[in-house]
């Protein structure tokens, strides 16, 4: 739907509250790369090769 401005011109509206109803939370989101390196940042890596 639209809604008025307050300079008179039209600006679109949606709402998608019965949407929502039905979207699927992640259960284990995708964590962003600050996240990932804040996990990472004091640990050590050892690898080990068996050639």
């Amino acid at each position: 739907f639209f809604a008025r401005k307050n300079n008179s011109s039209l600006c679109l509206k949606q709402d998608y509250r019965e949407l929502y109803k039905f979207t699927v939370k992640n259960k284990y989101p995708i964590p962003n790369s600050w996240m990932l390196m804040n996990r990472v940042k004091d640990t050590i890596i050892f690898l080990k090769f068996n050639i």
